[in-house]
């Protein structure tokens, strides 16, 4: 329904409740922004939560689809759809439920994840015409929170409450 009344919208996401053991339990929702707010949002985080996530198949192909590059394949896509100023929108409520834990923020950390991570910045520059001072900023403080796993846990938390 959404979509047919925002047909200006090429990629449709929403929030996602995380949970542990069963939905409500960690109380917990993974924001995304609204279409106004894309713009800003994507030079510091991936604006969708790839879960929720419809699109329209016509324009991603435009936008080359998802290509190589580990744990950033959708983030990559998301970069390139943008340059082509598709837009990109969130419902502003969960209609996703999402088991989380076993290893999973363990798994956003290392050498292979940080070899992405450089990549991708090197692409914001490009894409978005970030200042590549300011991209290796956002590098670093993406890199070096994962670098660490409480860390990564307390980040986490405190980001998804904002």
């Amino acid at each position: 329904k959404y979509l047919l009344d925002h047909p200006e919208v090429d990629i449709l996401s929403c929030y996602v409740e995380e949970f542990d053991k069963i939905p409500g339990d960690k109380h917990q929702i993974k924001k995304a922004p609204n279409k106004e707010k894309t713009n800003s949002y994507i030079k510091l985080r991936n604006p969708i939560n790839h879960m929720g996530v419809v699109y329209k198949k016509s324009k991603i192909v435009k936008a080359g689809g998802y290509l190589d590059l580990p744990y950033m394949e959708d983030y990559y896509l998301w970069l390139r759809a943008h340059n082509l100023g598709l837009i990109i929108d969130n419902i502003q409520e969960p209609l996703v439920h999402a088991r989380v834990g076993n290893g999973m923020l363990e798994r956003r950390a290392g050498k292979v994840y940080k070899e992405s991570e450089k990549i991708l910045s090197k692409e914001k520059t490009r894409l978005l015409g970030i200042h590549p001072v300011l991209s290796k900023l956002i590098y670093l403080s993406r890199t070096l929170t994962r670098s660490f796993s409480p860390i990564i846990k307390i980040t986490y938390k405190i980001i998804r409450k904002i």
